[in-house]
């Protein structure tokens, strides 16, 4: 097991990492609104679009979280649950619209 990082070196690593956290940030319209068209055209009847949706909401809740934003990653967890390929058939459309809202929030949230 490592040792905690001092606070000289995690304001290093913070300082590292806040540009990446930054583009992160500024892309995350981008991946909402590419979950947001893929839920469109699944309710379409496109099976494909349906995994699709699944894989980029599951990708979004890794990479979220992993730079601090939370409320992100959860609400794109939601959204992963969802659209599984097992719960897919008895998922609602409001329960997808509600998580849907709820990624919305979070992006705004994150001050993107």
């Amino acid at each position: 097991m490592s040792e905690p990082l001092s606070p000289e070196e995690a304001a290093a690593l913070e300082r590292a990492i806040a540009p990446l956290r930054d583009a992160f940030r500024e892309k995350l319209p981008g991946r909402l609104a590419e979950i947001d068209a893929r839920l469109a055209a699944a309710r379409g009847g496109d099976r494909a679009a349906l995994a699709e949706a699944n894989r980029l909401a599951h990708t979004l809740k890794g990479t979220a979280g992993s730079y601090g934003f939370d409320a992100v990653s959860r609400a794109a967890g939601e959204i992963e649950a969802l659209t599984e390929p097992d719960a897919a058939p008895s998922a609602s459309d409001a329960a997808l619209d509600d998580a849907l809202a709820a990624l919305r929030d979070a992006v705004a949230g994150a001050g993107a």
